[in-house]
């Protein structure tokens, strides 16, 4: 190989790394994009929450990838020469880090949004950020190369530090940046713009190592004879401190409890000051949070079926984000009416039990009873699960009324005490005199109450009783020895 020819080639490269970036992207395959520590193709359900294909879009032969419907992830690899875009209306979670491999870039469109839970890593040269959404990063955002670009015309919000070291130039285009932690610029690290401003809690800007806040052409930084930069943020449109900060996030009105699988509402937000960003939910008190793409003073929630608190993100102009109260909706689950034993049946005006409801759910309101078929239905003034019954003289039946919360009412299923009349023996008919050993005829037994379960005789007025299996109401005698008796 012709070493001269090969250095020539690698300086002029070296000149044009915007150029460099280009080619890489249009005309080299890389690998896939990494999520939680295991390689990841953005075409299957594989590292996302919940699961499920996103609406991807691919291009240019390379795993390019456009985000454009809501989506929740683990910590991501934009692996090299790879790209992630979130567009308008989208908000992805990434509930962990974000780190951009060499020659990747990250794009947020005009009301797209990207939640980073950990930090942002730009920390392999060269690399692209475009903000014109919002970028909300929890942790911290770290540029630690050369060659890098990011344009901020929207809103970035750091939760910790943000440090840009080494010929880098972040560019605050009519944005702004709200760092809660330190800005720190190093090694020709650069943050400028003409218009926009930067908020942070404290900075570290080594001017005599060409690093510094640039408004348009003025410099601002520490030493080497560089005016200092404001102690707490500055406006790029004149490098002055920027008005002060006064995002509220208000109050969100109002939590109810409401019946699980069949409900509706709106919730509205009041008293916040600066314009709304997104609104959150949770249902395990904010362990996990679900953006929801709405700007509105107003969200509605459908036919929830868990407790769901619900709060929104307030931002005003370039400050940092603020969060509303949060609103709870109580969930209760659907009532059941349970099973109610034991059906039983018992002799008329002397008789005692007692009924259970089991498998309910909710609370016991009343029972009901009726001797009509619920052509009229008695309430029984009774929140327990166990209802007694006595002395009743006519068949009853009675069925529990189950509420959970706020739920309709659920009714068990009924037990029935059915009532016999009290027995009565009747008359047997007819006595009568006849002869020894040749003899016939037939008792009746009239006027009775119940069946007849057997007849009995006796031949020594009842010392010993004579068990008869008969159970019709008429009883035949033949060829009798002796006197007997019969019942």
């Amino acid at each position: 190989m012709n070493i001269k020819l090969l250095n020539s080639i690698v300086n002029k490269i070296s000149s044009y790394p915007l150029t460099l970036v280009f080619i890489l992207v249009a005309n080299s395959l890389f690998a896939n994009p990494v999520s939680n520590n295991s390689t990841t193709d953005w075409n299957t359900a594989s590292g996302w929450i919940p699961s499920g294909i996103p609406n991807l879009v691919i291009w240019n032969g390379t795993q390019h990838v456009v985000v454009s419907h809501n989506k929740t992830s683990g910590s991501l690899i934009v692996k090299n020469g790879n790209s992630i875009r979130v567009t308008s209306g989208t908000i992805l979670t990434i509930n962990g880090n974000l780190t951009l491999g060499y020659s990747s870039s990250l794009t947020v469109d005009i009301g797209g949004t990207l939640i980073i839970t950990g930090s942002l890593l730009a920390t392999n040269s060269p690399s692209t950020i475009t903000i014109d959404g919002v970028l909300n990063v929890g942790g911290n955002y770290s540029v630690s190369t050369s060659g890098v670009t990011h344009n901020h015309s929207g809103f970035v919000s750091v939760g910790g530090n943000m440090s840009v070291i080494g010929n880098t130039n972040i560019k605050v285009l009519g944005g702004s940046v709200a760092i809660t932690g330190q800005l720190k610029l190093g090694n020709n690290g650069v943050m400028s713009g003409c218009s926009g401003r930067v908020n942070y809690g404290s900075y570290n800007i080594n001017a005599c190592g060409f690093s510094y806040l640039k408004c348009c052409s003025s410099k601002r930084g520490t030493g080497c004879g560089t005016t200092p930069p404001p102690p707490s943020g500055m406006d790029f449109s004149n490098c002055a401190a920027p008005p002060p900060c006064n995002s509220i996030g208000g109050t969100v009105l109002s939590g109810t409890t409401v019946c699980s699988g069949s409900n509706s509402g709106t919730l509205s937000l009041l008293g916040e000051n600066g314009s709304v960003l997104r609104w959150e939910k949770t249902t395990n008190n904010w362990s996990d949070i679900t953006n929801i793409s709405n700007t509105s003073n107003s969200q509605e929630y459908t036919d929830i079926t868990e407790s769901t608190k619900y709060r929104a993100v307030v931002r005003d102009g370039g400050c940092p984000q603020a969060i509303s109260s949060e609103v709870t909706i109580t969930v209760d689950a659907a009532s059941v009416g349970g099973v109610v034993s034991s059906s039983a049946n018992v002799c008329s005006g002397s008789n005692s039990g007692t009924l259970e409801v089991t498998g309910q759910t909710g609370d016991v309101v009343r029972w009901e009873k009726t001797t009509n078929n619920w052509v009229d239905a008695i309430i029984i003034s009774n929140t327990t699960s166990t209802q007694d019954y006595n002395d009743l003289t006519a068949t009853t039946k009675y069925r529990a009324i189950i509420q959970s919360g706020a739920c309709s009412e659920a009714i068990s299923n009924e037990a029935t005490i059915t009532v016999d009349a009290v027995s009565v023996a009747g008359v047997v008919s007819s006595s009568a005199n006849v002869c020894s050993g040749s003899n016939s005829g037939t008792l009746e037994v009239t006027g009775q109450t119940g069946d007849v379960v057997r007849w009995e005789k006796t031949t020594n007025n009842w010392v010993d009783a004579i068990i008869i299996s008969n159970t019709t109401s008429t009883q035949d005698y033949n060829d009798l020895t002796a006197t007997t008796k019969c019942r």
